[in-house]
This record gives structure tokens, sequence and C-alpha cells, in this order.
């Protein structure tokens, strides 16, 4: 039989058939950073590198059962701003803000992990931090307020040019106010607006020659006109200059800013990389304390052992779990029987989960001594795989599906296989004899 339609990778299937994207998502929402939206949660490919995901995982627990959790807070999405100032592009307030409670989360995780280091040695080697980043959040810290705004403190020119704005407005505003009670007879309104960037009073358009001055606008009824009084036009020609060379200067202190933080982009895409990872792990704890999880020990043979198991999408969403001891073990094959009903699907799909997060730096919903070994690949045949449009029966489906798994295991190094009801779907003889 062909099909136009590309074969699926086993790994594929069982990722979907073991419902790991629940999982991941899981420990997104357990994530304060901008990995919260974006997290890719890959089993590692070797046993070294699992065991010091899970070496990471396990020390971060430690600290969260101890009151003590890995600072995460502060954390932003900074890598469209570092690749914009890469390009020679300045970013505005709000980006540097970004960048600076960034670099602050930095500064207090490297400085957390130096007071925890004889307990966190795997996290510290993972998430190590340039102290040098700390004189760039100094930097920005004396330019930039909280929520973007350029500071007075970024430079005597900006400060000198910003004084010399409010005192012309004050200025103004108080000889306006002036002038409203001096012609309250033809005043519209007792209060200024702004017209073009000037202030102006609202007249009667009938009397607006009472005030000699140049008329911006009108209502939309035609009964007021807005007028800049002539007494005032050098003054506001001046305050006009003044905002427009403090607006220059902020803008000359937002280069600057932008320039330094592209000169430290790497440094400062290696910092976000670290944050990011402390993130994950101390998610990754968050989400053992919700689920009553352990540490297992893991082992390079590809034997799984573990008592009271529970499954941990089912923890999630809140059911009353019955455990299950579940084993499995290279060279050996587990049947699991029961009446409908009775939690075999469950306890397959747990061994599968088990296995895969082992590989991603989870700790297991079991008793504490649990064995995780390390499979690779995790295949599995779960669920009806009938299809009409490839012309395919339920029956058909699953010996394809198990000839594909049976060669992927073979190509493996050391496979575990998870097999849901093998030869359902046709005649129960039949079945029974395959």
């Amino acid at each position: 039989m062909t099909t136009d339609e590309p074969e699926e990778g086993a790994t594929d299937k069982t990722l979907r058939d073991l419902e790991w994207k629940r999982l991941v998502a899981a420990v997104a929402d357990r994530c304060a950073g901008p990995i919260r939206s974006s997290l890719v949660l890959e089993p590692a490919s070797d046993s070294e590198t699992a065991r010091h995901g899970m070496g990471e995982t396990s020390e971060a627990l430690a600290l969260l059962r101890q009151g003590d959790p890995v600072p995460v807070d502060g954390i932003r999405d900074i890598r469209p701003g570092l690749s914009r100032a890469q390009k020679g592009g300045a970013l505005d307030g709000p980006a540097l803000d970004a960048v600076r409670e960034t670099l602050g989360a930095a500064r207090r995780l490297r400085l957390f992990l130096a007071r925890h280091r004889a307990r966190t040695p795997r996290l510290s080697a993972a998430c190590a931090l340039d102290p040098t980043l700390d004189s760039l959040e100094e930097e920005i810290d004396r330019a930039i307020e909280p929520g973007g705004t350029v500071s007075e403190r970024a430079s005597p020119e900006l400060r000198r040019l910003r004084g010399e704005v409010a005192t012309l407005r004050a200025r103004i505003v108080a000889r306006l106010e002036s002038m409203l009670l001096e012609h309250a007879a033809v005043v519209q309104d007792r209060f200024l607006t702004l017209r073009e960037g000037r202030y102006v009073i609202p007249i009667r358009t009938d009397a607006h020659e009472k005030i000699p001055g140049i008329v911006h606008a009108t209502s939309a009824s035609g009964a007021t006109a807005f007028v800049e009084p002539r007494a005032l036009v050098d003054t506001q020609n001046r305050l006009t200059i003044a905002a427009a060379e403090a607006e220059a200067e902020a803008q000359r202190v937002l280069a600057d800013l932008s320039e330094l933080v592209a000169d430290r982009a790497p440094e400062l895409a290696a910092a976000l990389d670290a944050l990011d990872r402390a993130d994950l792990r101390n998610a990754s704890a968050r989400l053992a304390v919700d689920l009553g999880a352990v540490v297992p020990e893991l082992t390079d043979a590809p034997v799984l052992e573990c008592r009271q198991a529970r499954h941990p999408l089912l923890v999630l969403d809140g059911v009353d779990v019955v455990p299950s001891n579940v084993h499995a073990q290279a060279g050996h094959g587990t049947i699991i029987s029961g009446p409908n009903a009775g939690g075999k699907t469950v306890a397959l799909k747990a061994i599968g989960l088990f296995a895969l997060m082992a590989r991603s730096g989870l700790p297991v919903p079991a008793l504490e001594g649990a064995v995780v070994g390390f499979f690779d690949p995790v295949l599995s045949d779960v669920g009806d795989e009938q299809s009409l449009i490839k012309n395919l029966s339920t029956f058909s489906a699953h010996i394809r599906s198990v000839v594909r798994i049976l060669g992927a295991a073979a190509e493996g190094r050391q496979p575990l296989v998870l097999l849901d009801e093998l030869a359902t779907g046709t005649d129960p003889s039949e079945g029974a004899a395959l």
C-alpha cells in the first residue's frame, strides 16, 4: 500500500500517545520568565546529560522544600532587543528597562548560588553568570526610571533642559491663568488647553480680538476660538525649542545605552540562557512538589522499578489515583492484565512517561527508592490508529505501527516498547493466536 502522506516518526507518536505536551505545559505554567510561553522540553539524548539535568532539579527541589527557592523573578524576554542593538538600532526606554530588570535577576541568582554553592554544585556550574554585567545594570539604572522613562540623572544637560522646560511651562501657565481671570467676560471656559503643542485659552469667536494673538483652531460649533496670546509667543517658542532639545538629549542617552548593550550582547545572551535554565529547574521542582514526586535513581541500565507509581497527569487533574507498582527490564516483557477500566492503559502510559521524565530532569510520582534507567528510544502503539484517509482498518493500522516500532527498536540502543491491546481490531481468535 502506498500513500502520499509522509510516515510519522515513532518518537513523535509516542509523545502524542503519552500526552507529553500536557506535562511540558504543566512545567511551563510553573515558570516565571519568558520560557513560560515557549518551553520546549526534549528528553536528553544521553544518560550523562539526563543525570546532570536531574541533579540540577534535585538541588532546586531541596532548596524549595527548605523554603529558600531559586530566585527567578524579573526575567524579561530581551532577545529581540539584543538583536536590534547588535544591528545598530537604538532601544527605547521600556526595552532598556527590560534589560535592567533581567540583569537584576541575573545578579540576584548569581549571589544566591554563591551563598549556596556547597549545596548547588550542578546548578552553580550550569547557571554561571558574568559578574561584570553588574556595571551595565548600574549604568542603565542610573539613566532609566522603572517603566522606561529617561531619568534626569542620565546627564547634566538633560537635567538642565528639563529644568528649563519646567520653568517656562510654569511661567506660561501662570500668565494664562491670570489672563483667564482678567478676560472672564469673553472666556468660554476657565481652563487651558493645548493646540498644536501650544498653550491656548478658549475665547468667544465674536470677541477673539479682545486678546491679540494667534488663533490655532475653533470648536466644532464655531462658537469658540483657541487663542495663543501674542504676549506669550516668544516664551512658547523657547519652550518648544527647549522641549525638542531635551528630547534629543534623551534620545542620545538611549543611543549610548543601546551601544553598551550591543557591546555586551554575547554575555547578555549567555546570562539569559542561564536564567532560563534556572527557571526551568525551579519550575521542575515546583511540579515535583505538586505531584508528591521523588528524585529517582538514574542508571545506565535499561530498567524501571517504581513502587506506588501514580500517573502524573491524573494527579495534576485532581484525580484520586490508585497507585501501582510498575516494572520494566531489558530483555523481558511485562504484561499488564485486568478488567476493563481497571487502569491498564494508565499504568502503561505511566511507565513511558517515567522514562521520558527521567531523561528530562523531572522527578517521578512514586515512593522513595524509585529506579529509572535510560531508555532510548521510547516507542508506543497506544490508541486507535484507524485512518479512512489512508484506507487502513484499526487492525491494519496497529500492525503497521508495530512493524515500524520493531524496526525502530532494532536500531535503538536501549528501547522501551509500549503496546496497548496488541492485535486488537480483528477476529478475537485470530488476535489471540497472533
